[in-house]
């Protein structure tokens, strides 16, 4: 495999990796809302630096448009994609040896 082979294999494994990652976060979001949804909203409130007492003055589609905009960050994204191939590797298990 030359150099430039390489390369493009390593950036569609991270294309997918970032695709995987954007994926799982969506399906994530979709169990909480319909499963655990006002603990959800205080969550999402928390990471978008909303007190939680004061989640409810703000409509859901603001929420997940700005908790969206962070995940869409590169590094944000890059960031949990790290995450996942640690998982992935097993070097998470490791560390906690």
């Amino acid at each position: 495999m030359t150099g430039e082979e390489k390369d493009n294999a390593l950036l569609e494994n991270k294309r997918r990796a970032r695709e995987q990652a954007m994926k799982n976060i969506s399906d994530m979001l979709d169990v909480a809302l319909e499963e655990n949804t006002e603990k959800t909203l205080e969550l999402l409130g928390m990471m978008c630096f909303i007190e939680p007492a004061d989640v409810y003055d703000y409509k859901v589609p603001v929420l997940l448009k700005e908790f969206w905009q962070m995940l869409s960050d590169k590094d944000i994204i890059d960031f949990f994609t790290s995450l996942m191939r640690l998982d992935q590797t097993g070097t998470s298990e490791q560390s906690e040896k």
